[in-house]
Order: structure tokens, then sequence, then C-alpha cells
């Protein structure tokens, strides 16, 4: 014997077993997406932060580099051996510029080549005061000569007139 609403039980059935699998799936789904997302997340954040700290540290081994420089540049004084320390200084330099990531890998290229070639004028314009310097103490030399000449041409000037006269 069958029942009369059969046709009406299984269609019931089947909506009750489609909902019950939609429900399941958008359960299932929300789980899994739960915790897929923030592994994603976990993996982005983790990249980033490899490439802060390699960026980090590459700021401070720069900034300890252009200490160095400094120093370096601070010794540039009359007296020194200028060619082996401006050796020295365009070492650091030549150094520091090959150790700068590419301008891809970091946002901060351009301030990195800013601070290279303010040093480049530093070391420049020290050693073109050096000369100055120097030609400053040659220029205090040849005006007191050419105050001792003056005084010899005026003393021969007025023996040339005692003679004269």
């Amino acid at each position: 014997m069958k029942p009369k609403n059969s046709k009406e039980r299984y269609s019931s059935f089947l909506k009750f077993l489609l909902l019950f699998l939609l429900t399941t799936a958008t359960a299932v789904g929300a789980i899994y997406f739960n915790f897929r997302i923030p592994s994603k997340d976990n993996e982005l954040l983790r990249t980033q932060a490899k490439t802060f700290d390699s960026e980090i540290k590459f700021q401070n081994a720069f900034y300890n580099e252009t200490e160095l420089l400094r120093a370096l540049m601070d010794s540039l004084v009359d007296g020194q051996v200028l060619f082996f320390i401006n050796g020295q200084i365009g070492t650091k330099l030549a150094e520091l510029k090959e150790s700068v990531p590419t301008e891809e890998s970091t946002y901060l290229y351009n301030m990195h080549m800013s601070f290279i070639d303010m040093f480049v004028d530093l070391q420049t314009a020290k050693n073109r005061l050096l000369e100055l310097n120097e030609a400053e103490d040659d220029i205090e030399f040849l005006k007191s000569e050419l105050e001792d000449c003056n005084d010899d041409v005026n003393r021969l000037r007025r023996e040339l007139r005692a003679t004269l006269n």
C-alpha cells in the first residue's frame, strides 16, 4: 500500500535535502574561509614583516657607514695624508653605493642616493677648502713679500734722490 501523498512527500524530501545541503555547504564554506583567509593574511603580513626587518637592518648598516664616512670627512685637515684619506672615502662611498638596494625593492632609494651624492659633494668641498686655505697662506706670504719689495723700492728711491741731489 502506497500513501496517497507520496509525490508531495518526495518533493518535500528533495526540498529538505536541497536546503540541508545548501545550509551545510554555507556553514562549511564559512568555516573554511574563516580559517583560510587569515592564513593568507598571515603569510602576507609575514612577508611584509620580513621586508620591513630587512629594510630596518639596511637602514642601521647605512647609518653606521655614514657615521664612518663622516668621521673620515672630519679627518680631512691640513697636515694629513689627504690622498690616502680621499682614497678611503672614495672606497667607502663606492661600497655604500653598491649596498643600496635597487629602486624597485625600496621606497627610500632616492634618499640613499641623495645622501651618497651629498657626501661626494662634501668631500669635494672640503678638498677645495683645503686648497683655498693653502692658497690663502700663499697670498699672505706674497702680500708680506710685496710689502718688503715696496719698502725696498721706497728705500732705493730715497737713496737715488739723495745721490742725485
